[in-house]
């Protein structure tokens, strides 16, 4: 009976954890929707000046094309516009054993995905009048391979800033800290040694104030 006891305890904690993950994708979604239709249309099309590296970089950590990338893009265009002339949006395209095993054409098509998502912030940014480019990577660690390519840029942009975002719970519990692994610190931490700096934004939407 303790080993049942002990599996069903297991599997309740199993069932709670997917219960959580998946209420806080589903408010994601719903973040993701109210920035659909931005840029707005009157703001179509503005001039865009030439990119130029020596000027004021912003490098802007994106996980494909979505509501929190949008925030911290538009966050850094509201607080540090006459700052920054640039901007550059970077990914990393995970890949999972899953693709290992299922061939290299999942691997081409996530390499294909994360190109169109880093395109669709770089038209947003020209929509905007904002001169915008991409890079990225493909891998199997986001930390080590966005550091990586923090550092990277750091040598081709002479003036860049990185910023990145996190999803701020209104009543924090003791369990977010194990469920959320807090990418951007672990960036932060890594590049920070490099001398660069990495600033962190957070979204504390009225939806997400109720998970």
């Amino acid at each position: 009976w303790i080993t049942a006891a002990i599996t069903s305890v297991l599997i309740g904690v199993c069932f709670a954890i997917r219960r959580h993950y998946r209420g806080v994708v589903s408010l994601i979604s719903e973040v993701d929707k109210i920035f659909e239709d931005i840029p707005p249309d009157e703001l179509l099309p503005k001039k865009v000046i030439p990119f130029d590296p020596k000027q004021p970089t912003a490098i802007i950590l994106v996980n494909g094309y979505t509501g929190l990338g949008v925030h911290i893009f538009l966050s850094v265009l509201n607080q540090f516009r006459e700052i920054f002339k640039n901007v550059v949006f970077i990914s990393v395209g995970v890949i999972d054993s899953s693709m290992f095993k299922a061939g290299g054409q999942y691997v081409e098509e996530l390499e294909n995905e994360t190109k169109k998502a880093l395109e669709r912030y770089v038209h947003l940014a020209n929509d905007l009048g904002i001169p915008a480019e991409t890079a990225y990577r493909i891998g199997t660690d986001v930390v080590d391979d966005a550091s990586e390519l923090c550092i990277e840029l750091s040598k081709k942009y002479e003036r860049p800033t990185f910023f990145a975002g996190e999803i701020v719970f209104h009543r924090p519990k003791w369990f977010h800290r194990l469920l959320h692994n807090y990418t951007p610190y672990a960036i932060q931490r890594r590049i920070r040694l490099e001398g660069l700096t990495l600033m962190i934004l957070p979204m504390l939407d009225e939806k997400l104030r109720k998970a």
